[in-house]
């Protein structure tokens, strides 16, 4: 998989969310074009603005900063119900890998 460069990562957050520019602005109270410098890599976000990121997308820091590695999976248009399935597979597999390791 290819590694994801900081604004690449921003942009991939917003859109595997489904939020536009604007969306995200709102809700870190800044304005849109500002949002778009960040994902075109022409301005780099505060420390402030790194954690109201985070705390929007609920990913850690380390995450935004390509430090940590982390999956996701867009559930956004999915019920509870079938999230909870969702989990349970996950975590079957998860147990199946710790006995092949």
């Amino acid at each position: 998989m290819e590694k994801l460069g900081f604004a690449d990562r921003l942009k991939s957050l917003r859109l595997s969310k489904n939020y536009e520019q604007a969306y995200v602005a709102k809700k870190l109270n800044v304005s849109r074009s500002l949002i778009s410098s960040y994902e075109s890599s022409t301005r780099l976000p505060s420390v402030e603005m790194l954690i109201r990121y985070s705390q929007l997308f609920k990913v850690s820091v380390d995450y935004l900063l390509g430090l940590e590695k982390q999956t996701t999976v867009n559930v956004h248009n999915l019920t509870k119900e079938q999230i909870k399935i969702i989990e349970i597979i996950i975590n079957e597999y998860a147990k199946l890998n710790k006995k092949i390791d």
